[in-house]
């Protein structure tokens, strides 16, 4: 039990360090004209600039071939 209840809090604690840390991250990339940032310790994205975030045109180009 005490095993488990390390892991949670652990698990707590670096949730919320990361919570505080993304606005820096966010900061450093817009500041030095980053387009992607990677977190290296696991798989995923921190930051990335939404000027390449092509979801919208996905969506558009999609909703014109199947709305036929």
């Amino acid at each position: 039990d005490a095993e488990n209840e390390f892991r949670r809090e652990s698990q707590r604690e670096l949730q919320a360090l990361e919570k505080d840390l993304m606005p820096l991250i966010d900061n450093i990339g817009k500041s030095k004209g980053f387009t992607i940032i990677f977190d290296i310790t696991r798989p995923g994205i921190v930051y990335f600039d939404k000027a390449i975030d092509i979801t919208p045109d996905v969506i558009k180009a999609a909703d014109a071939k199947f709305s036929k």
